[in-house]
């Protein structure tokens, strides 16, 4: 009986609160929802090439070299046609040779030369060449004297610089020389055929 009123009782409270529109409070639940905005910064790295162009300058030196063909160690010299002439030597002539130049024997030395005569028909050096001597710059005068007497070889080699040569024929010839002073000697061959030449120095020091 008692738990029939109490049901009673509870159906019309809630009637009752229907009927005044009373809204009982509610428990809201409310979610919060939380946005991470994640911000990607995008780092762009920019890389710069710095180009270095390196400019290489060469420098070309041109080192004018002049040889002149004409100055030769020893003379060889020869025409196209004529012949050739070569240097072979120099000595003291036998004194009795050159007895004639009394004061000067000390100051005369005998300078040798093979001639080979190429043409066809005989000749001899003078024909194609031409010795000149220079001692100091001044030409020396070819004005020695010699006899008979004395060394038979060093004579021949005086008299052989007239001596003519066939074709393929060699004549050694000698030449005298008086000289002025101890200093080197210039010894210059000409061709007569043009104005080519060869010119050497030769130390007369010793002789």
């Amino acid at each position: 009986m008692k738990k029939s009123i109490t049901i009673l009782l509870s159906l019309a409270i809630i009637i009752s609160v229907s009927a005044c529109n009373i809204s009982l409070p509610s428990a809201e639940m409310t979610t919060g929802a939380t946005t991470t905005e994640t911000t990607t910064e995008s780092i762009t790295t920019e890389t710069t090439t710095e180009s270095t162009t390196t400019e290489t300058t060469t420098e070309s030196t041109t080192t004018e070299t002049t040889l002149d063909n004409h100055i030769v160690d020893v003379i060889d010299f020869s025409t196209k046609t004529g012949g050739t002439i070569k240097y072979t030597g120099c000595e003291k002539p036998d004194r009795r040779l050159i007895e004639g130049n009394s004061g000067d024997l000390d100051k005369i030395v005998l300078l040798k030369f093979a001639y080979t005569n190429l043409s066809s028909s005989p000749s001899y050096y003078q024909t194609d060449f031409s010795i000149v001597v220079f001692q100091d710059g001044v030409q020396l005068i070819d004005s020695v004297s010699y006899s008979g007497w004395g060394d038979e070889r060093q004579y021949d080699l005086l008299q052989a610089s007239m001596s003519t040569a066939m074709n393929g024929g060699t004549v050694e010839f000698g030449d005298l020389v008086k000289l002025k002073s101890r200093n080197p000697l210039t010894i210059i061959v000409y061709k007569w055929s043009d104005d080519d030449y060869q010119q050497m120095e030769l130390d007369v020091s010793d002789v």
